[in-house]
């Protein structure tokens, strides 16, 4: 489902002057708008827009998934659910790794 992703990638927001990042639902500023750090504009990046979001997943499913089975079958591709909470992504990637 890429309503989720669209979700994550389109409410990143980051500061213009000191870079730090924020996401307006899972990790917002105290004033919307405003860099917590630096109280500098936070911006949302031409590639955060949903309309190029739709367009790198119609690329990704033409050009990139049709790889996957390939290198799955070569058992050089790994997944883990990047949807999960952070710390469980984490956990997933670095048990992956050490698995080999």
């Amino acid at each position: 489902e890429i309503k989720p992703l669209v979700e994550r990638l389109t409410g990143r927001r980051s500061c213009g002057a000191c870079g730090r990042g924020y996401h307006v639902k899972f990790d917002p500023p105290a004033q919307e708008g405003v860099c917590d750090a630096c109280s500098a504009d936070l911006v949302q990046r031409d590639d955060d827009q949903e309309a190029t979001i739709r367009n790198r997943m119609d690329v990704y499913h033409e050009q990139t998934a049709p790889l996957e089975e390939y290198y799955r079958q070569d058992k050089i591709l790994k997944s883990v659910d990047g949807m999960a909470d952070i710390a469980v992504v984490q956990e997933q990637i670095l048990r992956t790794l050490q698995a080999g």
